[in-house]
């Protein structure tokens, strides 16, 4: 299970270049937010990812931030992606829609707007499947000027309520 998170975190996780599409040489990550640290909350969490240097164009490939669960292997992450193309692209779905893009058979979903941080937001919750496994995802994507935040937390659909108000708690935390 463990392997399939991971593999997870690297297919939709990744600086958000797999999400978007090609990522131009004048994209960049965010160092504008600050967001919780989950491994100071409960050392059930443990640090995956850690973009340490977001300026550095090779950390446009991992998460800006990812979690792990010592006790089920779920993954809560937080990427970002600024580039000028992102200003011509109001509706929040066709984020979350690319997110989403990799899951197969998606049923359960739910779409809701939301504010994170005083700004405008979108939660997709759904069930699918990745390479023949059922997963549990809920993202939430942000849009700020030209950045695009998603917060992501994969689980198996048993464990998903497990760590729920860990996301919130993890989201809500959100400054930017």
């Amino acid at each position: 299970m463990r392997i399939l998170l991971l593999f997870l975190v690297i297919s939709f996780c990744s600086g958000c270049a797999v999400l978007f599409g090609n990522i131009k040489p004048s994209a960049k990550k965010s160092d504008d937010y600050k967001v919780l640290d989950l491994s100071q909350l409960s050392s059930t969490w443990v640090l995956i990812s850690n973009s340490e240097d977001l300026s550095n164009p090779e950390s446009l490939d991992t998460s800006d931030i990812a979690y792990q669960s010592k006790k089920d292997s779920s993954i809560i992450s937080l990427n970002s992606i600024c580039q000028n193309s992102h200003n011509k692209i109001s509706n929040m779905e066709y984020f979350s829609n690319q997110l989403f893009h990799g899951i197969i058979n998606q049923r359960q979903k739910n779409i809701r707007p939301l504010k994170v941080s005083g700004t405008s937001a979108i939660e997709t919750t759904l069930t699918g499947e990745l390479n023949k496994k059922t997963v549990k995802l809920r993202a939430i994507i942000i849009k700020q000027k030209e950045c695009i935040f998603d917060l992501l937390y994969i689980s198996t659909p048993k464990s998903f309520q497990t760590n729920e108000k860990v996301f919130e708690k993890f989201s809500n935390s959100l400054k930017l």
